[in-house]
């Protein structure tokens, strides 16, 4: 476990999927306003997630499936995790790792 810039760096984490409220799969070290890529949340932490980025999550951003893609992906990609506030999960990928999937927990 290493700390740079803010971030702390892990090899292996333990990501429950009850605990995620969001995942993101876009280009990497891009804009995340969701231009360069989606997001797409957990029907359990839907309604809290709508609150926490401050409007309502609509039934087609909801997909548990997506979102537990996404939990496969992050965790098959070699590599260091990079942690952001102990909720942000990161893991870039793709020639030149050009691509990056984001996995948010819910926080408190």
């Amino acid at each position: 476990m290493k700390k740079a810039n803010g971030f702390l760096y892990k090899e292996k984490v333990d990501i429950p999927f009850t605990s995620i409220s969001t995942a993101y799969l876009g280009k990497a070290h891009r804009c995340m306003c969701g231009c360069s890529g989606n997001y797409k949340y957990t029907s359990q932490h839907a309604k809290w997630s709508g609150k926490n980025r401050g409007y309502k999550v609509h039934p087609e951003e909801i997909s548990d499936r997506a979102v537990r893609g996404r939990l496969k992906k992050i965790m098959e990609i070699p590599g260091e995790f990079e942690i952001l506030d102990d909720y942000i999960f990161t893991k870039y990928y793709g020639e030149n790792e050009d691509r990056q999937v984001s996995i948010y927990l819910k926080k408190g």
